[in-house]
This record gives C-alpha cells, structure tokens and sequence, in this order.
C-alpha cells in the first residue's frame, strides 16, 4: 500500500496522494466500497489537482481523515500543518488546511486501505466533547481568513459544517 502511494507521489511530485479505502464490518463480516470517501468524478482528468480546479467541492469530495492520504512531510512542515488538540475531530484542520493550499493532489484510483468498523467507534464518543467538531471548523474559518482563502472556500467550509452538524447529533 505504501509503496504504491509513495511512487505516485514520487511521479507527480505530489503535496498530498489520496487513495480509495474499503471498510470491513467485524461483526457481519462484510465489506463496503466507500466510493463516497474518493470523488474523483468531481476533478479534472488530470495527474494532479488542487482547490483551484473545483472551489466548492475540495471539502467533500475526499474523506476529511488523514489516513487514506499520503503527505510530503517537507510540504507540511513548510507551511507548518498541525494536528489540532482536541478529543476529538483533531484531524479535520489538518486534513483541511492541507487540501487548501496543496498544489499538488494526486488521485489514485485504487483501493489501498481497509477500515475495520464495528467494533469501538470514536463516534460513540461524541458526549465526551460535543463541541470540539465546532472548535475544528472555527479554526478552520480563522485559518481560510488568514490565507486568503475564505471567500473562495467559504462555500465548501458551509457543505462541512453541514455534514459535521447532522452527524453530531
């Protein structure tokens, strides 16, 4: 998997590669395509993307966790990406801010990655920091501010207020 990922990287000289996942249900023994995780119809047919080639989709069209990504470790040190600390939804501002100013995304067409569900789900936690989902996306506004970027990404931080809001509750 990781060979894979790094060679495409490597190829496109890619801030970010991102890869299709599968999940696998522990309980029923099933597994599930995650199509809805890697929207690559959305994109150019291009060897690589960024904000610029679809403003208002770059915030939905890819799951908002870090591990069905690659990073170029100089690119996130460069521009200083950090996880935020939060119980929980710390990922969204790094995965976001990432997406955001990438120049360079890589689309691999290909399942690499296989989520186990069904057993402990941080979902279930939900109670234990209700509002850190909010704390995640007001940064991320700050954040989109700071750039430059807000007015041409303010559409795309709605769509995900909107998800992170209905799966709260």
């Amino acid at each position: 998997m990781l060979r894979k990922a790094y060679k495409n990287a490597e190829k496109n000289n890619a801030d970010i590669v991102v890869y299709k996942f599968k999940r696998y249900n522990e309980k029923t023994k099933e597994y599930t395509n995650c199509d809805w995780g890697f929207r690559k119809e959305y994109w150019p047919k291009k060897e690589t993307v960024n904000y610029k080639d679809n403003p208002n989709d770059i915030f939905n069209s890819f799951h908002l966790a870090p591990w069905n990504k690659l990073y170029n470790k100089h690119f996130i040190e460069k521009n200083q990406i950090l996880f935020q600390d939060n119980k929980r939804t710390n990922d969204l501002l790094f995965v976001c801010e990432a997406f955001a100013i990438a120049d360079k995304i890589s689309l691999l067409d290909e399942v690499l990655l296989t989520q186990r569900m069904g057993g402990f789900s941080p979902q279930a936690t939900n109670y234990v920091a209700p509002l850190d989902f909010y704390k995640a996306l007001f940064a991320l506004k700050n954040y989109l501010k700071e750039k430059n970027l807000f007015e041409i990404q303010e559409r795309k931080l709605q769509k995900i207020s909107c998800f992170y809001l209905q799966s709260q509750y």
